[in-house]
């Protein structure tokens, strides 16, 4: 029977989770590579499955090739490779792993039910929602739904003109359950660290071996956290996950078992948003994929949002060594953020849930929304 599990993320030390703004190589490198505020939920997925076979034993010694009997009984608790974009909705099943929610920051609190406070971003249009109404104006096009020239298409229009670019801050503000706003600087620390690559043989030194690299690290009391429904038990531990193997301890916590872990975590979202859903707007509570955003942007009236890049890990139960440097994958993505909201005609609401509803995204977290 399956389980579900809140598990809470906390670093031991000063962490970096890797995204588009890296190093690299090549002329891809970059002098400054700067942390993602949060992992990938795909490398969320793989450090559970790591955990379950290294639980389970069915870690590969380097340099030894696994029998059949072994590889049959890593593919019947993990699945038989990671997620990945390309396959969709033919390798969503991970077998033991049955779904895991996205993660978000919680705080300690005891005199919360599950112990913890938790802390989503704030919608983009916060302070504003109430502000926003539509007209048509011609040759004004604040969204992407143009077709020509002298299509008319919809504007926000706000009344009372209080918006202002230079002070507009909610992409850096986060919310508790109960609507507690605080800033992105109340959560994270960072510290910057400067460096240089050891360059290759017959190479001198040059401008691009030098780097600076920000790490992040928690205010007290702070920690990730996401729930998981597992059909295997998973055991508290040090993990790693991120880059420079960055070392999290690892808290698990059964919790109700009768509950989608989406569920679960929709409760968590503040009052505002869970009970007082609208018929003519989305907020994304996860970073979210959409395969064709010119359908969406004609489905929109308008959307407030921001887009992440995204690049899945590229790993199989046939590998010899989990310790290698991982494969991204060459395709680039693009999410829109979470926090993003949408604005549309209330008909039109369940033709834009169909572009967002995939379960192979949603069963690691992605695409999540209310």
């Amino acid at each position: 029977m399956s389980k579900n599990y809140l598990i809470i993320l906390k670093p031991l030390d000063w962490f970096f989770f890797g995204g588009e703004r890296t190093h690299g190589e090549g002329d891809e490198s970059d002098y400054l590579a700067k942390s993602n505020l949060f992992p990938q939920q795909s490398a969320v997925l793989g450090m559970l499955r790591y955990q379950l076979l290294k639980q389970n034993n069915l870690l590969t010694v380097t340099g030894v090739k696994k029998t059949p009997a072994e590889i049959s009984a890593i593919n019947d608790l993990v699945g038989t490779m990671s997620f990945n974009m390309t396959h969709k909705e033919s390798v969503v099943d991970f077998k033991k792993i049955k779904k895991i929610s996205s993660v978000c920051i919680a705080k300690e609190n005891v005199n919360k039910s599950m112990g913890y406070d938790f802390y989503n971003p704030v919608p983009l249009d916060y302070g504003y929602e109430e502000e926003i109404n539509f007209v048509e104006i011609d040759n004004l096009y604040l969204n992407r739904n143009i077709k020509s020239e002298n299509k008319n298409t919809a504007k926000i229009i706000d009344d009372n003109n209080v918006f202002d670019h230079k002070t507009y801050n909610n992409y850096a503000k986060w919310q508790s359950q109960s609507g507690n706003i605080v800033n992105e600087s109340d959560i994270w620390l960072d510290k910057r660290k400067i460096g240089i690559t050891k360059p290759k043989e017959g190479e001198n030194n040059n401008e691009k071996s030098f780097y600076k690299q920000e790490y992040l690290f928690f205010n007290k009391g702070f920690v990730y956290a996401f729930f998981a429904e597992l059909d295997e038990e998973l055991q508290s531990d040090k993990v790693f996950i991120g880059g420079q193997r960055s070392v999290f301890d690892m808290k698990v916590i059964p919790v109700n078992e009768n509950t989608d872990v989406q569920k679960l975590h929709e409760q968590n979202i503040p009052l505002k948003e869970r009970d007082n859903k609208r018929d003519n707007k989305i907020v994304l509570i996860s970073d979210c994929f959409v395969e064709s955003l010119e359908k969406l942007n004609n489905l929109c009236l308008f959307h407030w949002s921001a887009s992440v890049p995204f690049r899945n890990i590229e790993t199989t139960t046939e590998k010899e060594n989990y310790h290698i440097k991982p494969k991204k994958s060459k395709i680039k993505y693009h999410f829109l953020q979470r926090g993003s909201v949408l604005y549309f005609e209330p008909n039109n609401r369940k033709k834009i849930e169909d572009l967002l509803n995939k379960n192979y995204l949603q069963t690691i977290g992605y695409n999540i929304f209310i």
